[in-house]
């Protein structure tokens, strides 16, 4: 008891710090003033970002992944992906690693049949099943194999056709070219013949000039024609 009735000096000195910080906030309170509180920065508004720009109209189909059969058969998106990614070569790969592995089979229950003597009638349609599925797969890689045949001759036939069609579109420009050169070619030999019918002309013209002709004048001195006269 005598414990619980001794006050701390920190207890004192806290209630004394709150007490004259209750004051202050009074006093500025009434002063109109606000306290001095730290620094804090203001809270910035969150502007709203629009990110499908333009918006889409209702009820479309952009955001849509997958197809029918995706739908429907409730495929997952990695079977849709790797299914978008593949080729005809793939499927050709397919078919032949299938005949392959056929053919494996075919022999394993082969061995097996000769182990039973020839007379297992599951392992022999299970051969005949596999010799059946075999032929319909080699008759798939064929047409695999001429598709692909087919896909490589009409990619030919256009680069061709886009060469022959841009040799027929640059034709003109050429002929043009060459109707501008011999434009020019005339031009040059109209002004050199010109030229030199002026040259001519000049010449002509030339030789159709008066020759000059000399006069002889002959003076006498005065003085010689007075003596002259006083001897008559």
């Amino acid at each position: 008891m005598k414990q619980n009735s001794e006050k701390s000096p920190n207890s004192e000195l806290d209630k004394s710090h709150k007490f004259a910080s209750d004051k202050a906030c009074n006093k500025n309170h009434e002063n109109g003033r606000t306290p001095n509180l730290p620094e804090t920065k203001p809270e910035q508004s969150k502007r709203k970002v629009v990110t499908n720009y333009p918006p889409f109209q209702k009820g479309n189909q952009h955001a849509l992944k997958h197809g029918g059969y995706a739908r429907r058969m409730f495929f997952s998106d990695s079977i849709v992906e790797d299914a978008q990614a593949l080729s005809l070569k793939d499927e050709l790969f397919l078919s032949r690693a299938r005949n392959l592995y056929m053919a494996e089979k075919i022999g394993l229950w082969r061995s097996q049949l000769d182990d039973y003597g020839g007379e297992n009638r599951d392992l022999q349609d299970k051969i005949s099943a596999a010799e059946n599925a075999m032929m319909r797969n080699t008759a798939r890689i064929e047409s695999i194999e001429r598709t692909l045949a087919c896909i490589r001759k009409m990619c030919a036939d256009t680069d061709y056709r886009e060469v022959a069609t841009d040799k027929l579109l640059r034709e003109p420009d050429r002929e043009r070219g060459e109707l501008e050169l011999e434009g020019l070619r005339l031009r040059n030999e109209k002004l050199r013949t010109e030229n030199e019918n002026l040259k001519k002309s000049a010449s002509d013209n030339d030789n159709e000039l008066p020759q000059p002709v000399a006069i002889n004048i002959n003076v006498v001195d005065a003085k010689v024609r007075n003596d002259d006269s006083a001897d008559t």
